[in-house]
């Protein structure tokens, strides 16, 4: 059975206040389930960390100034 997180929790291992993952979730750039408050498969949390360090590199790399 996949591990499930809590707002506070995903926070945590994305290394973000509470506030900024809310902002990932109005944005829809972070997956989620509400069961009475946020939840968050490790899954869904994996595909963000690996969504972000794409973008990441594109940014670096794609801008030139």
């Amino acid at each position: 059975m996949e591990k499930i997180y809590t707002i506070r929790e995903a926070a945590a291992i994305l290394r973000v206040s509470y506030r900024t993952v809310q902002r990932y979730l109005r944005a829809k750039k972070l997956k989620g389930s509400k069961i009475g408050q946020w939840r968050f498969s490790e899954s869904d949390l994996r595909k963000f960390l690996k969504s972000a360090k794409t973008e990441s590199k594109t940014r670096k790399h794609g801008r030139r100034r």
